[in-house]
């Protein structure tokens, strides 16, 4: 990318397409297109699959079933009849290895003739559910639902402008059944999306059973529903058959009340009055540190992607003040101010980390948030649009999440909101 900061886009953009031809979301990088037109239904074309582990075929059947609305889908060969034109698309699929949708692996060709000889060609298994994306959007319907399709020949090279195109879901202020999460990821593929950030806890409730501490999800979930080690499993072997990686985050030292309800675990963490947040770790004990390597040791275990999100803002500082002994330990340990303490959790965290695992760090920052960071972390920036500039001498990746034009909760002027805080917050 020519941008030596990659920049990292949270949301695909919609790119203005012609009114001849198809509309396509996201606008194909490259793309040729005729003048020919045919009444084609998807339903009946000849899908003829060079390689079928059975999830490609799956998807191949979510589309024609779930979107086409066809009868029947494809086993490996299926000829339904005759348009029009008579078509054959040829799926080829060099690997067809279940890999995250990593930079490289998403570019696809699709070729679509006058004679009826398709072709949608990947190197990946993640390219080939992006292409094949593309191709059913190529229908149009008329006023009597008569699928057509415009502008043949087209030929289409596509692969993502940036590779960090995704969605967040909070499992803590509501817990989402493990369905619901599924078709969230369904709605990722529609979108060419590719990362489902997965915000498991915060200070509602901690929903993720953690077997060296049952005492979080057991003190700390609504109505005792959590998810365990299998169902994470089940969902991110579900996310990758979609072309969706899954970026856990667990969020500290801020916004951590629920760690703190079982009888065990009450003095690690402090109620902090007068704010949206009231949960805060205390950094001075060792016990917080046991439990912070417990959990990303089996958090670490659990997910497979190469990067794990570690939350880090909205700390109220002087929260800390409400302990005389963390007071106490500051001045035993030379540290002289409450920014210091909270820089301090975030190296001890991260030298936790280092032993567990080298995987890459991401961490939430505004413009009120300027912690050190590593060069391989992420920063995942919320501030408004017009102060991303502070970050531009930074040589991270940057995962934008502007809150004012990406937060689906507050909407951008109108009647959803518009200015932050007067928002659609049916959680509390």
């Amino acid at each position: 990318m020519a941008d030596t900061r990659r920049a990292l886009l949270l949301l695909a953009v919609l790119a203005v397409a012609s009114a001849y031809g198809p509309l396509f979301w996201p606008q194909p990088r490259a793309m040729t297109k005729g003048t020919d037109n045919f009444t084609i239904d998807p339903c009946r074309i000849n899908y003829k699959v060079t390689t079928v582990p059975v999830y490609l075929v799956d998807n191949i059947n979510l589309y024609l079933i779930e979107t086409f609305k066809c009868k029947k889908g494809v086993e490996q060969q299926l000829s339904l009849g005759r348009d029009a034109l008579n078509v054959t698309l040829t799926v080829t699929v060099l690997n067809t290895t279940l890999i995250p949708p990593l930079a490289g692996f998403e570019n696809y060709t699709l070729n679509l003739t006058s004679d009826g000889n398709w072709l949608l060609r990947a190197n990946f298994f993640p390219g080939f559910l992006r292409g094949f994306e593309t191709f059913a959007q190529i229908f149009k319907q008329d006023e009597n639902s008569t699928y057509y399709v415009e502008a043949l020949p087209m030929n289409i090279s596509d692969g993502p402008e940036f590779q960090w195109r995704g969605i967040m879901i909070d499992s803590s202020r509501h817990f989402l059944p493990v369905d619901v999460i599924k078709r969230t990821i369904d709605g990722c593929l529609y979108n060419k999306v590719n990362v489902m950030h997965w915000h498991i806890t915060d200070e509602d409730s901690f929903p993720l059973e953690i077997k060296s501490h049952p005492e979080l999800s057991g003190f700390e979930s609504f109505n005792n529903q959590t998810y365990t080690k299998e169902n994470v499993a089940d969902i991110i072997q579900y996310a990758l058959r979609k072309g969706v990686r899954i970026i856990p985050e667990i969020d500290s030292p801020a916004h951590t009340q629920a760690w703190g309800r079982s009888p065990q675990l009450e003095n690690i963490t402090l109620t902090c009055p007068g704010g949206p947040y009231t949960g805060q770790f205390d950094p001075t004990l060792d016990l917080t540190y046991q439990v912070i390597e417990d959990v990303l040791r089996e958090v670490n275990e659990m997910f497979i992607d190469s990067v794990v999100h570690f939350g880090g803002d909205e700390v109220e500082l002087l929260c800390w003040d409400l302990r005389p002994s963390i007071r106490e330990w500051m001045i035993k340990n030379k540290i002289p101010t409450y920014k210091d303490l909270e820089i301090y959790y975030r190296n001890r965290q991260k030298q936790i980390w280092r032993k567990i695992s080298n995987k890459t760090a991401s961490y939430w920052a505004n413009e009120d948030i300027d912690l050190p960071t590593e060069a391989d972390d992420y920063i995942h920036w919320w501030g408004v649009s017009k102060n991303v500039r502070q970050l531009e001498n930074r040589t991270n990746n940057i995962v934008l999440s502007n809150y004012d034009i990406t937060y689906l909760d507050i909407g951008y002027g109108g009647r959803t909101g518009g200015i932050y805080g007067n928002s659609i917050e049916t959680w509390r």
